[in-house]
């Protein structure tokens, strides 16, 4: 028993002593048990030249090459005080925790044997550079980050897992850069420090496993108990490596979640709930196909989000899968069930659908989200524009409906302003749900009369307005909190009024020729002009009622007795739509690509290889897509499929989509050939 307390005061050398000989002792072989610290030193004993210093350790950043001496003896200075530190800690954790089991104690004794051997391999490559240690700053984040932990998993989930786990990522990347450079010594180092790093990992997954609740899956786990000021993104570094995770004994679970986990920086993280049938809950009409239509879409709302948000859905998908779409591109959020609470605060709150009630802030007042909204703004549109003749005689703007008295009272307008038709909306429906066609004169069917009933007794009624032949259809869309200008997209609607996607990019292109021609007139009131005028009287309305974050307008191009018709107001959507996901989603194709956001009714079996076939996927340099399809739902057997399509021209993408049975025709008048022709 000679050599009980050798290990003790060897510890206590390390963690105290004032030169690098004393952090470079060799470790005895014995175990001793020793009564506890109770609480750490403010900071470990140091040379003066090493003392921490505020701000950051200089690293070359990624891109920029390492073959300037500076540069390279800058990036082994912070790796080596990233081992002192490193030492210093597993010092403090064997005195903190002496009753830990021997066998965590004896791998950390090795693990230190490890991170001194690492700690003269960077001396000795920065004395070759002619820099002592010590001459540049050095931090003491590391130290800050573990000083006050208090039991053994402690130093399991923050250095384990977190630090080391990060050198995983860092160690394969500067190996790399170090050997592009030249410089095939200081490759070799990190080559070994990679190896190290393996094992020292694989050594914290066991002690976690042991130490975990077993409710709870190791991902669970480690991100719960880590502390708030320690996220899970200090575990990654780039570029991130899932490959090493899994040699280090993490499971895929593990390495898909950490790859897709996101951090806000210098902002407020921000909470969305993905509630896209909330219109149909507040009229009574959400049926099980709807919810799950709904359910499956619900994820597309990240699309919308910033890294570190957190979007709650009705069903969270598989991570794996998820963090594959982050992987191409998808924001690093937070997917979580209903009520589930937000892996990092999110004091501001956002929604798809804002009802009342159902967030903590800027809630939308459920009179916005009714359909009968619109009119004022329509009034007040042609208020302004008293002699716009493109929009249309006044009966168009419709009327509110609240029982049959008012029914009638319009469709005797309509038939008399020479309409075949009128179209009644229920107060809450969305993507042509809610909704009823019915002939101007003579008898109402059955089955219309009977929906009509529920429709009228609404308290917030029901809105009436002749029914046009679509020509287009476009999404006006806006983000009140950016204040920028509303951006036109080209919506996909079928002649049912059922919506189908959008066309990314300008849509005017993707109109026949003789409609763009129209679009750009001047005389008297030119079209463009209706529109920014439509989003102005929307923005500053909604402003008024304390409405924040995305706006929605649909637009619709009809066709009158003597031209086209625009009606720039037809419903405004007091939320995100998928319109501002088609936005989002620009970015992820190439430039000078032609581009769509499709929603696929039951995908077709076998219909990703036969558009495999028929237009392949390829990507540009960023990974951006320039042609093929790409799948952005998760379930393959879901009711509705949604898709982001690419092609070098729309004759290109038309021909595709019609070689597979998409049918684009069915979006009046469809998109446009090379030659600027209908191709629908």
């Amino acid at each position: 028993m000679a050599d009980a307390p050798t290990v003790a005061a060897w510890a206590e050398e390390v963690l105290l002593g004032g030169t690098l000989d004393h952090k470079l002792a060799a470790p005895p072989r014995a175990d001793p048990r020793v009564a506890a610290w109770s609480a750490a030193p403010e900071a470990p004993g140091r040379p003066d030249a090493l003392a921490f210093r505020t701000g950051r350790a200089f690293l070359p950043r990624r891109g920029r090459g390492l073959e300037d001496d500076g540069e390279r003896a800058a990036a082994l200075h912070a790796f080596a005080n990233h081992e002192l530190l490193a030492l210093e800690v597993m010092a403090l954790a064997l005195l903190r925790f002496p009753d830990a089991p021997a066998a965590f104690r004896r791998e950390l004794v090795a693990t230190m044997r490890d991170e001194q051997r690492h700690l003269r391999l960077y001396l000795g490559r920065l004395d070759a550079l002619g820099v002592p240690f010590g001459s540049l700053p050095v931090h003491g984040r590391f130290w800050r980050l573990l000083a006050d932990m208090e039991r053994p998993h402690d130093f399991v989930l923050r250095m384990s897992l977190t630090l080391e786990q990060a050198n995983l990522d860092f160690a394969a990347a500067y190996q790399q850069r170090f050997a592009e450079a030249g410089d095939a010594a200081s490759a070799a180092v990190l080559s070994r420090v990679l190896r190290d790093e393996l094992v020292h990992v694989r050594r914290g997954v066991r002690w976690h496993a042991r130490w975990k609740d077993p409710a709870l899956s190791a991902f669970d786990a480690w991100t719960r108990a880590l502390p708030p000021d320690l996220s899970p993104t200090r575990a990654r570094g780039a570029p991130y490596r899932p490959d090493l995770r899994t040699q280090a004994g993490l499971d895929a679970d593990f390495a898909a979640r950490l790859g897709a986990w996101g951090w806000a920086h210098g902002r407020p993280a921000r909470r969305w709930v993905a509630n896209l049938d909330a219109e149909a809950v507040l009229g009574g009409s959400a049926t099980p196909a709807a919810r799950a239509v709904a359910a499956t879409l619900a994820p597309l709302v990240a699309w919308l989000a910033e890294d570190g948000d957190t979007v709650e859905v009705p069903t969270p998908p598989d991570p794996t899968w998820w963090a594959a779409c982050v992987r191409e591109g998808a924001p690093r959020v937070h997917l979580v069930g209903p009520g589930e609470a937000s892996p990092e605060p999110a004091p501001v709150r956002a929604a798809w659908a804002r009802l009342d009630g159902l967030v903590e802030a800027h809630a939308t007042p459920v009179p916005w989200l009714a359909k009968g909204a619109v009119l004022p703004l329509r009034a007040a549109l042609r208020e302004a524009f008293p002699t716009a003749s493109v929009l249309g005689p006044a009966i168009l703007d419709g009327a509110l409906l609240r029982d049959h008295h008012d029914l009638e009272a319009l469709r005797e307008a309509v038939a008399g302003a020479g309409f075949d038709e009128v179209v009644v909306k229920a107060a809450f429906g969305a993507s042509g749900h809610g909704l009823r066609r019915l002939p101007a004169r003579g008898p109402v069917p059955a089955a219309t009369a009977r929906w009509l009933e529920g429709a009228l007794a609404d308290a917030h009624g029901a809105v009436g307005e002749p029914w046009l032949q679509r020509l287009a259809d476009l999404s006006l869309l806006l983000d009140l909190d950016a204040g920028a200008p509303a951006r036109v997209r080209r919506a996909l609607v079928t002649r049912a009024g059922r919506h189908e996607g959008h066309l990314l990019g300008d849509p005017w292109p993707t109109l026949p020729a003789a409609l763009r021609r129209w679009a750009h007139m001047a005389d008297p009131t030119a079209p463009r002009e209706l529109l920014d005028a439509s989003a102005t009287l929307v923005a500053e309305a909604l402003a008024a009622s304390g409405v924040r974050g995305r706006v929605g307008v649909d637009v619709l191009l009809a066709q009158g007795p003597d031209g086209p018709w625009i009606r720039p107001l037809v419903e405004v959507n007091a939320r995100a739509t998928l319109g501002h996901v088609a936005l989002a989603l620009e970015s992820r194709i190439a430039p000078r690509t032609r581009g769509a956001f499709l929603l696929h009714r039951r995908l077709a079996p076998g219909m990703v290889e036969a558009a495999a076939r028929c237009l392949p996927c390829a990507h540009d340099a960023d990974g951006r897509l320039r042609a093929g399809l790409r799948i952005l739902t998760a379930a393959q057997d879901a009711p509705v499929t949604a898709a982001l399509w690419a092609a070098p021209s729309w004759e290109t993408l038309a021909c595709a989509w019609e070689a597979l049975g998409v049918a684009p025709s069915s979006w009046d008048p469809g998109v446009v050939a090379a030659d600027g022709s209908a191709a629908g």
